[in-house]
């Protein structure tokens, strides 16, 4: 019996419960006349509490809600280093480390989570020119860890004034919510004013954040205005004005384990660009059209992913999580007047990457990308 416990135990540590036991306190045995009866009790590892240090700024919840574990969940090696993994990305923490031991009092695991709080406010301002007839002010603020939430914001004020005219306010303001509700999706929004005039982007997303996740999706919006300037011998002969919306939306769905994947995701893509010339200085062969374009595609690819684990590679000491493996895949979409396309139009592409590490000292990493239209 005590060979079978041995076993037992020993399966669940190859399985990665560096916890599990068997409960011989809990041990039932009932005597037959044909035999004995035995009920074993396993104690998989459940995890009773969990206490982050180390944090000065971002606030308890925010690296807690980012563990691939929570209180009451069973404790799992694999979930521990990739949660280190996901909270070393973050760019408000410079590091990340988790231990787990057994409470001797409770018999449950607690876990300790040590980070390090990186600066992330960055104001800045510029003034490049101020005189009588031109000025140029910016002034900017940006945090990565808002009020240590985990959210972004960013605000950027910019005072023009060229060859006496009227001063113009330029103003670009950007939010991420980064786990909207506790839930896993973002939020991004964008609104830059411009010379040419204003643009924004509205971006709604549930990524594939942990190598266990089953599906993802992404949902963008954006409207822009820019300046498109025409030259011919070298000389300015056109100036359009160009407004160009663009709608997508892809779905993302994940088979196999933490180490070998395959994806398949469907999208669709929707861009109308519209043209209006604003000055011409010269006669030109310029004809910019207006064009309309849905598409709707699938993807598929296969992956095969692991990581080590070194130092001064990019970052100067941190410890750094470098991905191995490979993965290939394709991509293709076709656009039709069936869906509200102006025309026909198809396109096809492959990719293919590798990366390798060679005694923790060489890295290789290859790319191809192939696209035709």
């Amino acid at each position: 019996l005590r060979q079978d416990f041995d076993r037992i135990t020993a399966f669940y540590y190859e399985s990665g419960f560096q916890f599990a036991r068997i409960d011989e306190k809990k041990l039932f045995i009932r005597k037959f006349s044909e035999g004995v009866y035995l009920r074993i009790y396993i104690d998989e590892g459940k995890i009773g509490k969990i206490t982050v240090v180390g944090n000065s700024h971002t606030q308890d919840r925010v690296i807690i809600r980012e563990l691939l574990f929570q209180v009451g969940s069973i404790y799992i090696q694999e979930d521990e280093l990739e949660s280190e993994r996901i909270l070393r990305r973050k760019p408000y923490l410079g590091s990340a480390e988790i231990r787990a031991e057994r409470d001797a009092e409770t018999m449950l695991v607690s876990i300790v989570v040590e980070v390090t709080d990186l600066w992330t406010f960055i104001p800045a301002f510029d003034l490049s020119s101020l005189n009588k007839n031109n000025a140029d002010i910016l002034v900017s603020l940006s945090d990565t860890n808002l009020f240590g939430s985990g959210d972004s914001a960013r605000l950027r004020y910019q005072l023009i004034r060229e060859d006496g005219e009227k001063p113009r306010t330029l103003i670009t303001t950007r939010y991420t919510g980064a786990r909207l509700f506790d839930s896993h999706w973002e939020f991004d929004g964008l609104y830059t004013q411009k010379r040419e005039g204003n643009s924004w982007e509205v971006s709604l997303q549930r990524p594939l954040y942990s190598l266990q996740t089953r599906w993802g999706a992404e949902f963008t919006a954006s409207e822009s205005i820019d300046e498109i300037r025409w030259y011919e011998h070298g000389q300015k002969t056109d100036t359009f004005e160009r407004t160009m919306q663009v709608q997508s939306g892809r779905v993302t769905r994940t088979f196999g384990d933490r180490h070998q994947q395959t994806q398949v995701a469907l999208w669709g893509v929707s861009q109308n660009s519209n043209f209006k010339r604003i000055e011409k200085i010269a006669p030109s062969i310029a004809n910019f059209q207006n064009k309309n374009i849905n598409m709707i595609g699938i993807s598929l690819g296969h992956r095969q992913t692991d990581f080590i684990r070194t130092r001064f590679l990019n970052q100067m000491g941190r410890i750094e999580d470098i991905g191995i493996g490979y993965g290939y895949g394709a991509s293709m979409g076709y656009a039709s007047p069936l869906y509200g396309s102006d025309g026909s139009e198809a396109n096809l592409s492959l990719f293919f990457n590798l990366a390798q590490a060679y005694r923790d000292k060489l890295f290789l990493n290859a790319n191809t990308d192939l696209t035709t239209r």
